[in-house]
């Protein structure tokens, strides 16, 4: 595919410092060469086809100098840009202006970017500070950073870090078998929070013909909100999330809007799933009680109420409540919280029931 030109057309720019792609001996391959190599090969599975999306990645190693007029063209047709944040990324002058040349190019075309998070940042780029971010590291347990797969994978022992890549290569399957002036960014964009990258059509009080689900949280768990609702989204429900955790949500918004926004969203819904891990606590507790109000007096508002915490968390974070149904999880409720409620939702689906 190209431009019309003797320029070639690729769908993915792949940004990354090249001190994160070093090779330790005796593994021959850097870690980001790996990792594209297997996200390739997982979204060709993904999309159908292996040439289904052209990538490209500069392989050569780097000067000081700005970004080429060779590499502007690049980022200028490209529809995604995947990078790999790290501080070598952020201390390199040549990745930080290839990511100012996508999004000063792409912006109001549909450019999407997928950060892959490759250690602790003290500070994320504004372009990237709203986008659902993809956590190749964790804490061991004297609470130090590693990073996972490093120096290179192991499926028996790390298993997550290939789960995470089917979660990339879900969602940047998505974003290609979209038409390419209509892609979006990877996060909770769409009107009124639905996620599903195709929904039904809907005439008068006619229900979708999707299982519904609001997901809802604090403040500080908006990114497990996202990235729950993006699992759920992906095991073929529908997910809706309230108008305070979408992109570019004005603080400034009347209460009264939130309030509205809320109760037309439980209508459009068979289930509520709130996420509890950092909160702030009284704001969870806040928007339970709130929808218990609303069910109260709207029988199109589902009754029952799932929560979602850690299992070392206060019980129901103090709300007690028949129709509240808690959901505990090992750990700090991150990643396996969000796969968690993904099953336990899909288990009653395949029960016969209601999510």
């Amino acid at each position: 595919m190209s431009n019309g030109s003797d320029q070639p057309v690729y769908d993915i720019f792949v940004s990354y410092a090249h001190v994160n792609n070093e090779p330790r001996p005796p593994v021959p391959q850097g870690w980001v060469s790996t990792f594209v190599e297997i996200m390739k090969s997982n979204l060709a599975e993904e999309l159908g086809r292996a040439d289904s999306a052209r990538l490209w990645m500069d392989y050569e190693l780097r000067g000081n100098d700005s970004v080429t007029p060779a590499i502007h063209a690049q980022l200028a047709t490209a529809r995604v840009l995947v990078l790999f944040l790290s501080t070598g990324y952020l201390e390199s002058r040549w990745c930080m202006d290839e990511l100012e040349t996508f999004v000063a190019r792409t912006r109001g075309q549909g450019g999407c970017i997928f950060p892959i998070y490759l250690s602790p940042v003290e500070q994320v780029p504004a372009p990237l500070q709203d986008l659902l971010k993809y956590q190749f590291w964790h804490k061991d347990e004297r609470g130090q950073p590693r990073r996972l797969a490093d120096p290179q994978p192991y499926p028996a022992r790390e298993p997550e870090y290939y789960q995470l890549h089917r979660d990339l290569a879900r969602d940047l399957a998505r974003t290609l078998g979209q038409p390419r002036h209509s892609s979006r960014m990877p996060e909770s964009s769409a009107r009124d929070g639905d996620l599903s990258a195709a929904t039904t059509q809907q005439t008068g009080d006619e229900r979708p013909a999707r299982s519904s689900i609001f997901v809802g949280g604090a403040q500080d768990d908006l990114d497990l909100v996202r990235h729950t609702a993006r699992l759920l989204t992906a095991q073929g429900l529908r997910c809706l999330l309230p108008i305070t955790a979408i992109d570019g949500f004005d603080p400034l918004t009347p209460s009264a809007d939130i309030r509205r926004d809320l109760e037309e969203s439980l209508e459009d819904s068979d289930a509520v799933l709130f996420l509890y891990r950092a909160g702030p606590a009284t704001q969870v507790r806040q928007s339970i009680k709130e929808v218990r109000k609303l069910a109260a007096r709207n029988p199109r508002v589902p009754q029952r109420i799932d929560l979602c915490q850690p299992t070392s968390a206060p019980d129901a974070l103090g709300v007690y409540d028949p129709d509240l149904q808690v959901i505990g999880t090992p750990g700090d409720c991150g990643e396996g919280c969000a796969r968690h409620c993904a099953q336990t939702f899909n288990d009653r689906l395949a029960a016969g029931g209601r999510p």
